[in-house]
């Protein structure tokens, strides 16, 4: 495994599926929202992320307007859905709950913001939803470079960054795709990230059968810092 040599970032492990199925294990970086998080209620509008590099500083390092989606689903008329998605892309909120049943509701951890749930309204509570080993869904970002990274974040954690390889990774500060949205809880770690480097992707997978109206929790891996002197902030402008 390898550490970015000025990034400040915890590994975790993935999962590389081969043309023969066969599946390896691979690192990458995890950085999320766990107490700086301060997403919107709504899932569209405008949004603007904006990072800085020290608690106290005024000047942002890096801002950015959050990018803005059309979804991606079909309607059952079967025309590509009209609605704009800002954050939880690629999806509008009414086909992520009904063509993925999943949902961005209040975290049940502390101070953690909003995470993302197993909904399906027309079944009970904990009943099975996606089953172990299902891609639950993407996790979007922009693919950036290691330059692209060290411009907007320097030596500190990237709040929503990925690492696919040595030079390579998906960004989610800027385009908040619904797989970055979810929580780090290495005790009830339910999904895992899994690279996909032909494509440059990541997909979030089921690490066992989940239940109609449980939270989703990735582990960030053992090195993942909460809180190393910055603040980072997602608001409504």
């Amino acid at each position: 495994m390898q550490r970015h040599k000025n990034m400040k970032m915890h590994l975790v492990q993935t999962e590389l599926k081969t043309k023969a199925s066969n599946q390896l294990s691979n690192s990458i970086h995890r950085h999320h929202h766990y107490l700086n998080h301060r997403d919107n209620r709504m899932q569209g509008g405008v949004h603007r992320f904006t990072f800085y590099e020290h608690v106290e500083n005024r000047q942002p390092t890096f801002s950015c307007a959050l990018q803005s989606e059309r979804c991606h689903s079909q309607t059952k008329a079967g025309n590509r859905c009209s609605r704009k998605c800002v954050i939880g892309t690629p999806y509008c909120w009414s086909h992520l709950l009904s063509n993925h049943h999943l949902r961005l509701l209040p975290s049940t951890l502390p101070d953690a913001g909003k995470g993302v749930f197993v909904l399906n309204k027309q079944r009970p509570t904990g009943e099975i939803i996606i089953r172990n080993g299902d891609v639950v869904c993407p996790y979007g970002g922009e693919l950036i470079n290691e330059t692209t990274l060290n411009h907007r974040y320097g030596d500190k954690t990237a709040p929503y960054a990925i690492q696919l390889s040595h030079h390579r990774y998906r960004d989610a500060a800027c385009a908040r795709g619904i797989g970055s949205m979810i929580n780090h809880d290495s005790r009830r770690a339910n999904v895992t990230f899994a690279v996909n480097q032909r494509t440059k992707t990541v997909s979030i997978k089921a690490k066992r059968h989940l239940r109609n109206g449980e939270e989703l929790f990735a582990s960030y891996g053992r090195d993942y810092r909460i809180n190393d002197g910055t603040r980072y902030v997602t608001t409504p402008r």
